[in-house]
C-alpha cells in the first residue's frame, strides 16, 4: 500500500538553497514550470512576489493530486498529456513512477530516454506555454522532454530572467546545455541544478 506523498521539494538542500537564493534575488512576478510537485508549493509559499505561476504537468493522476494539495490561487496548473504511443511505459505513471521507482527503474530510465530523444512525444507538452503570451521572469525545467523545454524556456523568458534545469548532471542534457553560454553549474551531484541567465 502506498503512503501519501508528502509534497516536499524533490531537491537536495544545496540545490534548494540555490533555487531560493535565485528567486530571492530575482523576485519574479511571472513563473513557468514543467513538472509540478513539492517544489511548486514550496516556491509559492516562500515567494509572495509571484503573481502568476504556470505549471505544465503530463501525468493525469499526479495532476489531480497536485491540484488537490496546492490550492494557491496564483497557480495555474495545466494537464498536457504526452503525444505518441507510450502506453508500454504505464508502470512509470503515478504512483508506481514515484513510490516503486526502484522496482521499475529500467522502464523508468527508458521512458526518460525516449522523451528526451524524440521531440514528437513531448511536442504538445513542451510548447503549451507559448499559448499564454507571457514574458516570464523565471522558468523551472523539471518535467519530461527537458532537452526540448530548454529552448522554449529561452524564448519565453525575458531578458535578465533565469532558467533552472533540474538534474542537470544527467548525460542526456549535456549537448543541449552547450547552447547556453550564460550558465552556472555547481559541482556535479545527484539532483544538481543548472542556472541559465538570459542576457
Amino acid at each position: 500500500m502506498s503512503k501519501p506523498f508528502p509534497f516536499e521539494p524533490a531537491m537536495g538542500p544545496i540545490d534548494l538553497a540555490l533555487l531560493e537564493t535565485t528567486l530571492e534575488t530575482l523576485a519574479p512576478r511571472f513563473v513557468l514550470e514543467w513538472g509540478s510537485g513539492g517544489g511548486t508549493r514550496h516556491v509559492l509559499d516562500q515567494f509572495p512576489c509571484i503573481e502568476r505561476y504556470i505549471s505544465i504537468e503530463h501525468d493525469d493522476t499526479w495532476f489531480e493530486l497536485v491540484k488537490k494539495h496546492i490550492t494557491d490561487p496564483r497557480l495555474e496548473l495545466y494537464l498536457v498529456q504526452l503525444d505518441g504511443a507510450l502506453d508500454h511505459f504505464e508502470a512509470t505513471r503515478f504512483p508506481p513512477g514515484v513510490f516503486e521507482k526502484k522496482k521499475h527503474k529500467k522502464m523508468f530510465d527508458e521512458f526518460r530516454r525516449v522523451t528526451e530523444e524524440n521531440a514528437e512525444h513531448t511536442k504538445s507538452y513542451v510548447n503549451r506555454p507559448r499559448d499564454f503570451g507571457v514574458s516570464f521572469d523565471f522558468a523551472l525545467v523539471d518535467g519530461r522532454g527537458r532537452n526540448f523545454c530548454l529552448p522554449v524556456a529561452w524564448d519565453l523568458v525575458r531578458s535578465g530572467g533565469v532558467i533552472i534545469l533540474h538534474d542537470a548532471q544527467r548525460p542526456e542534457y549535456r549537448t543541449a546545455l552547450k547552447n547556453y553560454p550564460h550558465r552556472m553549474l555547481p559541482v556535479f551531484s545527484r539532483g544538481q541544478i543548472c542556472l541559465i541567465r538570459k542576457p
